[in-house]
């Protein structure tokens, strides 16, 4: 078996052990603890690396909580907290997953933006600390790192520690992120399309006006209340859309609704989520939505009503953004994710960062049969 092939999966209701000092606590230790565990978190947003700002406790607390479609996870999330002498603060996300009949500590969090380990420094103590730790970690086999971005500087440095140490890993690519820089000037960015794109726009834009009134409208920085429309109108689209039957949906169904009304209970979520709605007489037919992560926008989903297939409402909508993120001047990167290259590239987008999957297994009878089961397939060219 190829174990990276395992790892599309969702989590059971959330179960908080913030393992903050592997004791058993007094009610009064309990309540010591939550506050050093938020005195963590609130340094953390203060100071990490901006293109990791997103990787918050109600980001987790809400993947753990409501995507619970896999029973191979067991035992909930759980955070373990590191830090050094100079303020320096790492926060592991994880939980325990089995895979045949293998247990693995595996790295919490939605598969997009990408997942990580939350940190402000990259000092010899963190990631000792935190290579002691997942070389500690009982009853497992090995720990699942991933996806990730490739050059992910604290994950880096943890894993050479643990190749010192003898661990052996598996390393699968999952593809690139496509990006661009955002332009200087909208009209000069749209007059270096190419003629054949400005013409079907334009042709497209005049079709879609036929029907009706058409209006694109940038939902940002909104109430709780107002936030809660736009998604239950994002769940409309996707409902229409083809995902709906056979895709990757973002927003149908009580789950993903309850987790995107969650996130934007913390401020940081109300500010940073973008989405860009395309109306015909008030109709909500196509979307595109993204997160602002310091000057990185990352675009995280897009979708239309099957109904307006055919007026390419994706090409306004992309427009509207890039012409939005100009006049903002706040943002300097947009990153559109994976997939979709030549659509993408279309647009300007570039082969970005590269994400991968990392399975690290350690030098124990667990590991070592593990990994031999696990790289077997790729010697036999499977």
């Amino acid at each position: 078996m190829r174990i990276s092939g395992f790892w599309k999966s969702k989590t059971p209701k959330m179960y908080m052990n913030l393992n903050f000092k592997n004791m058993i606590l007094s009610r009064g230790q309990e309540n010591m603890v939550d506050q050093e565990a938020n005195n963590c978190w609130q340094i953390i947003y203060q100071t990490c690396p901006q293109e990791c700002a997103f990787m918050r406790k109600s980001w987790f607390d809400g993947w753990s909580m409501y995507f619970s479609g896999d029973r191979t996870r067991l035992g909930g999330l759980i955070y373990k907290y590191f830090s050094d002498q100079n303020g320096g603060i790492a926060i592991l996300p994880y939980t325990i997953q089995k895979r045949g009949p293998f247990y693995f500590a595996a790295l919490a969090g939605e598969f997009f933006p990408r997942r990580g380990i939350p940190y402000n420094s990259t000092s010899e103590e963190l990631v000792n600390q935190t290579a002691d730790y997942l070389c500690e970690i009982k009853k497992v086999c090995g720990v699942r790192l991933g996806p990730i971005v490739k050059s992910d500087t604290f994950i880096e440095e943890v894993l050479k520690v643990l190749k010192e140490r003898g661990w052996r890993f598996i390393v699968s690519p999952m593809g690139h992120d496509f990006g661009m820089e955002v332009p200087e000037d909208y009209d000069e960015y749209y007059a270096g399309l190419s003629k054949n794109r400005k013409k079907k726009t334009a042709y497209y834009r005049r079709r879609l006006e036929d029907l009706g009134n058409v209006e694109i409208r940038h939902h940002k920085n909104l109430s709780v209340a107002d936030w809660e429309t736009v998604f239950e109108e994002l769940e409309h689209v996707e409902s229409k859309a083809w995902v709906s039957d056979e895709g990757d949906a973002h927003f149908i169904g009580p789950d993903h609704q309850y987790f995107w009304n969650g996130l934007v209970l913390d401020e940081w979520f109300r500010k940073a989520m973008n989405v860009w709605m395309l109306y015909v007489d008030e109709r909500p037919v196509s979307y595109i939505s993204g997160i602002d992560t310091g000057k990185e926008r990352y675009m995280l989903a897009s979708s239309y009503d099957a109904d307006f297939a055919k007026f390419r409402t994706g090409h306004h909508l992309e427009l509207g953004m890039i012409k939005d993120t100009i006049q903002e001047g706040k943002v300097t990167y947009i990153n559109n994710g994976m997939g979709n290259s030549g659509y993408k590239s279309a647009w300007g987008s570039e082969e970005y960062q590269q994400l991968v999957d990392v399975i690290a297994f350690p030098p124990t009878l667990k590991g070592t049969v593990a990994y031999f089961i696990a790289r077997a397939p790729k010697k036999l060219g499977k």
